[in-house]
């Protein structure tokens, strides 16, 4: 326990935004690193690329081992790449709603394709949320594109449901809402204050 609290302490201290790296001890090569542990915690919580980011801006890539190295530019890499495909998956997703008369707004991380190091985050799908009133239009697009329904969620839940296609890197989750507790973060003054994505 107390191993796994320090990698928790050294993986936090290396995400702290605006602190980068510059919060993980000096020495990252010499020992006292429980390097397979530190890992292992980055890749439960999906923030080993970033945490490779946030060592590389802070200039400390040098400073690790070279197999601790390799492993992080790897994930980096794929992740990248991965994120390419969500990124075109997401904008063919958008066009297809757009041409039915649909103005999607692509939630959570689905942003960050758009903006920053491609590889920075892991992400296990795409958020678009729609007007509840265009849900049947939506689902006839996401079928048209061969889309299936792999989860359906019960009447009154924020989100309509999950759908994924053969190939595709990532499910795309249909809402409605942003979370169940709508009165609290309602998706209309949201969509009122969205920007286009070019």
């Amino acid at each position: 326990m107390i191993a796994r609290l320090r990698s928790l302490r050294l993986l936090a201290g290396a995400l702290r935004p605006l602190a980068g790296a510059r919060a993980v001890p000096a020495g990252l090569r010499a020992g006292g690193i429980d390097w397979p542990a530190l890992l292992a915690l980055a890749n439960e919580h999906l923030v080993a690329p970033a945490l490779y980011v946030s060592l590389r801006d802070a200039g400390r890539l040098d400073e690790l081992p070279a197999e601790v190295r390799d492993y992080l530019a790897f994930l980096h890499g794929e992740n990248a790449t991965r994120n390419r495909c969500l990124r075109s998956q997401a904008v063919e997703l958008a066009t297809a709603l757009n041409d039915a008369g649909i103005r999607p707004m692509l939630l959570k991380g689905g942003l960050s394709l758009f903006d920053g190091d491609p590889g920075l985050r892991m992400m296990r799908d795409l958020d678009f949320q729609i007007p509840r009133e265009q849900a049947e239009t939506a689902l006839h697009v996401l079928q048209q594109l061969g889309y299936e329904t792999i989860a359906r969620y019960p009447d009154g839940h924020h989100a309509y449901g999950d759908f994924a296609r053969a190939g595709d890197p990532g499910a795309v989750d249909l809402h409605f809402e942003l979370v169940d507790a709508a009165w609290l973060l309602p998706a209309a003054p949201m969509r009122a204050r969205a920007g286009l994505l070019q």
